[in-house]
């Protein structure tokens, strides 16, 4: 990490410069895509929430690394030195700009000004100033411009911010938004932009990714188990799911209650639970006499050296069964990605009927333009007896 991050670390450095109020500014910084009048959406912005982020979580984790691995690098203290003296992330009455010299005056398909928050965690959701600042940056992106500009990940990107700032119910109705509002979906779980002319995999995985993140989250240095589970999902387990620091959990939710939570180390790194829903100690399952106490409300130690595990539970609780069992499915309320239930298909086509979907024609070929810095050439291949005109640019080397 530290090696890698070297690089990047030192060039995010070079573009910083001190100003009058001695903060270090990124005069000449990115917002990805954000056109704005003046700007190119790719670079020119002063002190852009994306840059500052990006070099916060960097520096922080340079910082971070060097420190728990003992590494000693003679960079260490000018990386302190300047994550203290960045700037600080802009906003203004509607939350997080886009930069200093931008505020978000139109919708944007991007949260890339919200990676304070997410995924970066720069913002703590457990201070209630930054809790207060990202709810409201999050709301007011979702809705500028009647979010006209919304795209498929906007709303996976929205589910995976409330849930960080652990408001389940929130984040399940932007999911049940995004499947509502978004028919573009194939079968196969693929998405597409554009009326159908951009196949796109990236909001597929976002989906999947943030069904999990309700389920459990690792940020600050802690395990969150059912961090924000939505109040209609009463009852949910899940198995060996992996958090930061190398552990595997799995947990149990039943009643709207935290039945049991079970940790594997597979790394030896200090463990940190965090159950809201527990606040006394805690029984060990299979050592009656072994009893945890909470740290602080609803956070615990757990002394795991490296390959050991243990199952959890409240002390006052009776003792549950620790096995792992699939919940039926409720009927009339499985939302199926993609088709939908008791949808179908003709013979040889796909849905949705939009955009490349239309270049489907009977001869199975696919002609094939490849492009080098050398030759043009030309060729064809089998696929699924589709036919597409398709151009693939090539670098020989």
């Amino acid at each position: 990490m530290v090696s890698q991050g070297l690089p990047t670390g030192t060039s995010s450095l070079n573009n910083l410069t001190k100003g009058e109020d001695d903060h270090l500014h990124f005069t000449n910084s990115v917002s990805p895509e954000y056109h704005a009048p003046g700007v190119s959406g790719y670079g020119g912005f002063q002190d852009s929430n994306y840059s500052l982020a990006l070099c916060r979580w960097l520096l922080s984790t340079l910082i971070e690394t060097d420190e728990h691995l003992k590494i000693g690098s003679p960079d260490l203290a000018r990386w302190k030195e300047t994550l203290s003296a960045m700037a600080p992330f802009q906003k203004d009455e509607n939350g997080l700009r886009i930069s200093a010299d931008k505020p978000l005056v139109m919708s944007h398909r991007h949260f890339s000004h919200l990676l304070a928050l997410y995924p970066l965690f720069q913002l703590n959701p457990d201070q209630p100033a930054d809790h207060a600042l990202a709810d409201k940056s999050v709301a007011f992106w979702q809705t500028i411009g009647e979010g006209k500009a919304l795209a498929g990940y906007s709303f996976t990107g929205g589910v995976a911010i409330y849930a960080s700032l652990g408001e389940g119910d929130h984040a399940l109705g932007m999911l049940e938004t995004f499947f509502s509002k978004n028919r573009l979906f194939l079968p196969n779980t693929m998405y597409v932009e554009m009326d159908g002319m951009s196949p796109v995999i990236e909001t597929p995985l976002s989906g999947a990714s943030v069904v999990i993140d309700l389920l459990l989250q690792s940020w600050g240095g802690k395990i969150h188990p059912f961090a924000a589970l939505p109040t209609a999902w009463a009852d949910a387990d899940f198995y060996h799911l992996r958090g930061q620091g190398g552990f595997l959990v799995s947990a149990r939710k039943s009643g709207r209650k935290t039945r049991w939570v079970a940790v594997e180390s597979l790394a030896g790194e200090p463990c940190l639970l965090r159950v809201p829903d527990w606040n006394g100690p805690l029984t060990v399952a299979g050592s009656p006499i072994c009893r945890i106490s909470p740290s602080s409300p609803g956070e615990y130690l757990l002394p795991l050296a490296k390959g050991e595990g243990m199952t959890l539970f409240p002390a006052d609780a009776p003792v549950d069964d620790f096995r792992i069992a699939g919940l039926e499915s409720q009927k009339g309320e499985t939302n199926a990605f993609g088709l939908k239930i008791n949808q179908t298909t003709a013979p040889n086509r796909m849905y949705p009927e939009r955009g490349f979907l239309n270049l489907v024609r009977p001869r199975p070929l696919i002609f094939l333009r490849v492009r080098s810095n050398h030759e043009t050439r030309r060729g064809s291949l089998k696929v699924l007896g589709c036919k597409f005109q398709v151009e693939v640019v090539s670098l020989l080397l």
